[in-house]
């Protein structure tokens, strides 16, 4: 990892600011009705709008505690990623020398902790890309943790798993795994999230109907 000693202690500590903050914006969505059940369980609702509500509670918990957050800043890659290593569908597909989290935290001048949100329709991109038409979210963000330039102090994957999907997506994936997507999905942002921490620390949020789940931790609404 980056960071060891008293320089671990200080970005966990960061990171456990973070999660107080973003909890606390998410509760003030759900009582002012911007973040409502329908919006979490209702794939064609979901898509229209959850996506930038995850990114402006991100962002808002950073100004909370004084980071400076940006919207998908273009971060540097001392390797490229190919997509071709990952997926023989994907050969020939031009190499990725640059990678864009959702969100990157501004701690002083440098850019350093990165949190990247995941909606109903991505909720088996904890796999690998084997198989896959594109380079998962697991692929992209273990790349991304190894070899960004100058490197990431910390990650934080936030995940939104229903435990009752009314509409789910029209993807290949979804179909039989049954509406709790928290039960079906969640073990395997866990393992990613664990894979992850190898590198880099790291935070997996989940969110449903119950609350947000911080590391499998509960805080609800």
């Amino acid at each position: 990892m980056r960071n060891r000693g008293s320089g671990l202690k200080s970005i966990n500590h960061h990171l456990d600011e973070l999660c107080q903050n973003f909890i606390h914006v998410i509760r003030t969505f759900v009582s002012r009705g911007i973040l409502t059940n329908n919006i979490l369980q209702d794939f064609t609702e979901s898509r229209l709008s959850l996506h930038g509500i995850l990114g402006s509670a991100f962002v808002a918990a950073g100004w909370r505690m004084n980071l400076a957050p940006v919207i998908e800043p273009r971060v540097t890659l001392s390797t490229p990623l190919d997509p071709g290593e990952y997926c023989e569908k994907l050969k020939g597909k031009r190499r990725r020398h640059q990678f864009r989290p959702d969100i990157g935290y501004y701690r002083g001048k440098m850019l350093d902790t990165f949190a990247e949100c995941c909606t109903m329709d991505e909720a088996s991109d904890y796999e690998s890309s084997m198989e896959r038409t594109h380079v998962t979210k697991r692929d992209n963000l273990l790349h991304f943790a190894k070899y960004a330039e100058p490197g990431v102090s910390a990650i934080i994957i936030c995940v939104v798993l229903p435990t009752h999907v009314t509409r789910p997506p029209p993807w290949r994936w979804a179909r039989g795994r049954g509406s709790d997507f928290f039960a079906s999905f969640n073990p395997g942002w866990n393992k990613l999230a664990q894979d992850l921490q190898q590198h880099v620390p790291t935070k997996l949020f989940t969110i449903n109907e119950k609350g947000v789940y911080i590391n499998n931790m509960c805080y609800p609404y």
